[in-house]
């Protein structure tokens, strides 16, 4: 009976791997008590970086000595390169009773925090990131993980773990192609990228917006500008997003006559099983604008200075926040600018205005 019990409460922490934050605690505490471990880690990588780490059952500092140092020497994390989701390694089996006394990471980590053996299953294993639970136990035996794969409630949880992990990355795929679609019906760029600029998924648009010649681009993989300053200050930007979840705005020169908007916000967390997430990028190109080109405009539609001043702002890819705090203007003063610019232009939307007036010239 109380088997079951310590069953059904990990079935229903796996339940919750589709949560914004999935309950690792939850999770690793009843797949420990289920698989007899003294000791259970979620472990997430992006090559052989950690992403983050979450533990059950050990001290405080064993996290911390991994997190800061160990991880780098973890043969663990190369033995599960290659292997897919679902599947089991043994560190008695990478490692056998030779290779333990040889291997500093066994001598001078597991060791030294009485752990002699670990046990991890893979549960997500991309060209990019690796994901995984590990159980660790102060007593090895070559016989502890053919008990596992033969133990029907271990069976159940692993499947039960797939089939989550794999609802969770169709939940996000769905949340991308609506947003894709959605920003596809104005002709605007989106793309996903890391905290770090690597860039996981861009729309056609985006990869023309971003060409190579474009002043930003993606470069290898990694999204990047071709000045130093400008590109710490974007990677600086994606840091703050993922860590704050406040949307941000930057516009940086792009080459020639353009200038490029980068709105900054977090995506969907359910496109990731770590903290750190994705972060979405809507990417437009604008051409420099001034006074002059708005001025048959402003003609037409008896748009006046102060109105053409707030337009040419935005067509530059400043915030009317941005442009108020600027000015030392009110924000309502702006907003009702713009309202009234389009209403005499007749844009019920302000992407039809922008559009208008950027083909004014």
């Amino acid at each position: 009976m109380l088997e079951d019990v310590v069953l059904t409460r990990a079935l229903d922490a796996v339940h919750h791997l589709n949560d914004a934050v999935p309950p690792w605690h939850d999770l690793l505490n009843a797949w420990v008590a289920v698989a007899g471990a003294d000791t259970g880690q979620f472990m997430s990588f992006k090559g052989g970086e950690l992403l983050e780490m979450q533990q059950v059952g050990s001290q405080a500092v064993v996290e911390r000595e991994y997190a800061s140092h160990y991880y780098k020497q973890d043969f663990m994390v190369e033995g599960c390169r290659g292997v897919p989701a679902g599947d089991w390694i043994d560190s008695e089996t990478l490692l056998g009773e030779r290779g333990k006394q040889r291997n500093e990471y066994y001598v001078d980590f597991l060791l030294k925090h009485r752990l002699s053996q670990c046990v991890c299953l893979m549960i997500e294993a991309t060209p990019t990131h690796t994901s995984g639970i590990s159980f660790c136990r102060s007593q090895a035996s070559e016989k502890f993980l053919g008990r596992l794969l033969e133990d029907e409630r271990v069976r159940r949880l692993n499947l039960a773990i797939q089939a989550a992990v794999a609802q969770r990355h169709r939940a996000g795929a769905q949340w991308l192609g609506a947003v894709e679609s959605t920003f596809g019906d104005f002709g605007e760029a989106i793309c996903l990228v890391d905290r770090e600029g690597l860039v996981v998924h861009a729309s056609s648009a985006a990869r023309d917006a971003l060409a190579v010649h474009a002043g930003i681009c993606v470069l290898r993989g990694m999204l990047r500008h071709s000045n130093e300053k400008v590109q710490s200050m974007l990677l600086a930007a994606l840091r703050e997003v993922g860590e704050s979840g406040q949307a941000r705005q930057i516009t940086v020169a792009a080459t020639g006559d353009a200038s490029c908007s980068l709105d900054i916000a977090r995506a969907d967390p359910r496109l990731r099983l770590d903290r750190r997430g994705l972060m979405l990028l809507r990417v437009r190109r604008h051409h420099r604008q001034d006074e002059n080109s708005l001025a048959p405009l402003a003609v037409a539609f008896a748009i006046t200075a102060a109105e053409q001043r707030v337009l040419l702002a935005l067509l530059r890819g400043q915030t009317p926040a941005g442009y108020a705090k600027a000015r030392g203007l009110s924000i309502h003063t702006v907003r009702k600018q713009i309202a009234t610019v389009m209403e005499k232009t007749g844009c019920t939307r302000q992407v039809d205005l922008l559009r208008l007036a950027g083909g004014a010239g």
